[in-house]
């Protein structure tokens, strides 16, 4: 499954959504920047980091495991210490 098209500086629709043991997601950068990526619950808590690190400008795909989490509904937040992007992920089992 290709995983959709982007814009610079934000993150793609998770696929598949929803997941069962794993989904990954497109991030586009502008430049190469700090990102940090956070998997957070419907309670607002941060659930799992994703990644927290410096990437290259250019198209990442990055995978996100799922298969220790209840299901429900996340958030995927990533954000570059300006920019702030977040799409909706949920978890089925």
């Amino acid at each position: 499954v290709d995983v959709p098209p982007i814009v610079d500086g934000s993150i793609g629709q998770p696929i598949p959504n929803p997941a069962v043991d794993q989904a990954r997601f497109a991030l586009r950068l502008d430049r190469s920047t700090h990102i940090r990526i956070e998997l957070v619950n419907a309670l607002g808590h941060v659930v799992r980091v994703v990644t927290d690190d410096v990437m290259n400008e250019g198209e990442h795909v990055i995978p996100c495991d799922v298969r220790d989490l209840p299901s429900g509904l996340y958030l995927l937040k990533a954000s570059d210490g300006v920019r702030i992007d977040a799409r909706r992920l949920v978890v089925a089992r």
